[in-house]
């Protein structure tokens, strides 16, 4: 956000720092003129580490040491291994032929044109030959993505149990539909995802053991009181979880504008520690980009998660033995088996489809 030789003024922002969790904008405590960026953006930084100098107006003195001791750096005389680089470097520049297009694509691909064998006149290397041999990007891990590496990592090592089902969703469709010109949604998106989350926490009553966690030692599994349900959400900056917080005393409309609001601070990257912080179970709606089944891995420590597919219209036989077609949604569950046994997780989502399949039941379940 800054640059050296640039006024700020005490509070001003300074630059924003990601780390595996969340990213937070840094002010400045003074007010004075950046003289050194001590890193460059994307770097890592260490916590302690200065980010920059600033002078103030009352330290002029300790300015002009500092440039002193720059200028006598760099006014030292060149070694001798820096005039053979620099030589070297040279001349490799000179017996490369190359037109500027072509020398253009090698510096932004990072391609050394001194390795690459000319194939046009007079051994020039042409553009196409640069293309071809183009240097592999290296991006480095780093915030979302570095908290995803260490997350998938972990539920790696979990023993797990996979359960898939097939929802009807019809009548949460219908229900959906004949909510969105409602007043209190006051413009606000509703989609089918607050129903399901909601059909989860009332479904947790009844199995508790689900909205759990693994205890440090491996020894217990601790219940949690209050249903915090993650929903995975797909960023530039890689797969993040937040989650809503209390969804068993949030209402339908509740629900849609706390998602609504971690999907906008996700998509910004302004997630904070609060919103990653305390999941107790994920909810991965994967239908939304494509595909009905999946076989997800828990997001430790939680102990079960959901992959929601798209919703396919499937041809079945009717009541009075008509062919209709009927909108079907794939579920697929994932679960530590060390806690949680296949029938648990089968019986829960069973609880759990029959309030999707009949959504009127979870009005005797509001608060």
């Amino acid at each position: 956000m800054v640059h050296e030789g640039d006024t700020v003024e005490e509070f001003d922002q300074i630059c924003e720092v990601q780390s595996d969790k969340a990213a937070v904008e840094i002010t400045s405590q003074y007010a004075g003129v950046i003289r050194q960026l001590h890193h460059t953006p994307g770097s890592m930084v260490q916590v302690g580490e200065a980010l920059l100098s600033i002078e103030m107006e009352d330290e002029v003195g300790a300015a002009e040491s500092t440039s002193s001791t720059l200028e006598s750096v760099a006014d030292q005389p060149p070694t001798a291994s820096t005039t053979a680089a620099v030589a070297s470097s040279s001349t490799d520049a000179q017996a490369t032929l190359a037109s500027p297009a072509v020398r253009r694509v090698a510096r932004e691909h990072g391609i050394n044109l001194a390795s690459i064998p000319g194939s046009g006149p007079d051994g020039r290397i042409t553009k196409g030959v640069a293309y071809a041999t183009e240097a592999t990007t290296t991006h480095g891990a780093m915030g979302y993505r570095r908290a995803m590496v260490r997350s998938m990592t972990a539920a790696g090592a979990v023993p797990h149990f996979h359960y898939c089902d097939e929802i009807s969703v019809g009548a949460l469709l219908r229900l959906r539909t004949s909510l969105l010109s409602d007043p209190a949604l006051k413009g606000l998106k509703l989609t089918f995802l607050p129903f399901m989350l909601k059909a989860v926490s009332v479904a947790m009553r009844q199995w508790p053991d689900i909205n759990g966690s693994l205890s440090a030692d491996g020894t217990s599994l601790l219940q949690h009181h209050s249903h915090n349900l993650g929903v995975a959400m797909a960023t530039p900056s890689g797969l993040v979880v937040p989650n809503i917080k209390g969804v068993e005393s949030r209402s339908i409309v509740g629900i849609a504008q706390e998602l609504a609001r971690l999907q906008g601070l996700a998509q910004a990257g302004r997630l904070g520690q609060e919103d990653l912080s305390g999941g107790t179970l994920t909810v991965s709606n994967i239908g939304a980009i494509g595909g009905t089944y999946a076989t997800p891995l828990v997001n430790v420590p939680e102990v079960a998660i959901v992959a929601l597919g798209k919703v396919r219209d499937v041809a079945q036989q009717g009541k009075y033995g008509e062919l209709e077609m009927v909108p079907m949604l794939a579920a697929s569950w994932g679960a530590d088996h060390r806690v949680i046994d296949g029938a648990t997780l089968a019986r829960f989502s069973n609880s759990w489809k029959a309030f999707v399949e009949e959504p009127e039941r979870l009005l005797l379940h509001l608060h």
